[in-house]
């Protein structure tokens, strides 16, 4: 199994996990038709780990009380599953609220669930104005789950192509690039990401990682750990950010911190 199909399969399983918990069903039905020295890893940014951010949504108060600008406030730090479940609850409230509809068709396209990707992008298709942002998008990331990332390439230009200057565009733009095998211009996309989301953690943890790939040096490895720790305290529920930040103080000769981080954050308690 390739890496890009093995994260894949993680973040799979931690979506389905939270959709699960909020009731597909529902969502799906809101969205029916009126009459759904140690080598760097060189892992696929978004899909290097699940995280557990979302517990605070479920409950009745948070359903109550859960606002639209959830979904773009998770988006712009990286908080995917907190992405999705915020678009799950809000679809599932029948609230006609477009960024929600759109982050729930690209998870679905993350998820492989076809039968809520084609609900919502038959709802897409309707309410989706020219040029079809979301639309593309979620084109774009089926394009890399299916090992086309030249083509999903291609989709995030034209996007970039009407919204110059998108993170999350650039974002996915650097991720078809890594996977292409093209890490110096996915290092440029992550950075110009950053440039308009400055706390998005996956493009912190993709920077540090790309920048450090070989023999990186002393100063090379410093930046790094310093963009790392920032993923860590924007997403401090995520494993891999620990790990990465562990195993990169491990190759700057920081073995004593690593050795804490993997105490504190990766080692699992008895109970």
């Amino acid at each position: 199994m390739s890496k890009f199909a093995y994260h894949t399969q993680q973040l799979i399983l931690t979506v389905l996990t939270v959709v699960t918990l909020l009731g597909t069903g529902t969502a799906r039905g809101a969205l029916a038709p009126d009459n759904e020295k140690r080598p760097a890893p060189t892992l696929v940014p978004l899909l290097d780990g699940g995280t557990t951010d979302v517990q605070p949504l479920i409950g009745d108060t948070a359903l109550r009380n859960l606002a639209p600008s959830h979904v773009t406030e998770a988006l712009s730090k990286g908080l995917w599953n907190s992405a999705c479940a915020g678009a799950t609850i809000m679809l599932a409230k029948q609230q006609p609220v477009m960024d929600a509809l759109g982050v729930f068709a690209m998870c679905a396209a993350l998820r492989n669930d076809t039968k809520a990707l084609h609900s919502a992008m038959k709802r897409l298709e309707q309410a989706e104005f020219p040029p079809r942002y979301y639309e593309q998008l979620t084109q774009g990331i089926l394009l890399l789950r299916k090992k086309s990332p030249d083509k999903a390439g291609a989709i995030f230009r034209n996007v970039l192509g009407q919204r110059t200057d998108d993170p999350l565009a650039l974002y996915f733009e650097g991720e078809a690039l890594h996977a292409q095998g093209k890490d110096t211009e996915a290092i440029a996309s992550f950075k110009s990401s950053l440039k308009g989301w400055p706390d998005h953690a996956p493009a912190h943890s993709a920077v540090a990682r790309l920048t450090t790939t070989g023999n990186a040096s002393k100063s090379a490895l410093q930046s790094a750990i310093a963009s790392t720790e920032r993923a860590t305290k924007i997403d401090p529920t995520n494993r891999a950010y620990w790990q990465q930040l562990a195993d990169l103080c491990d190759r700057a000769g920081e073995t004593g911190r690593a050795s804490a981080i993997r105490l504190q954050w990766l080692t699992r308690r008895s109970p």
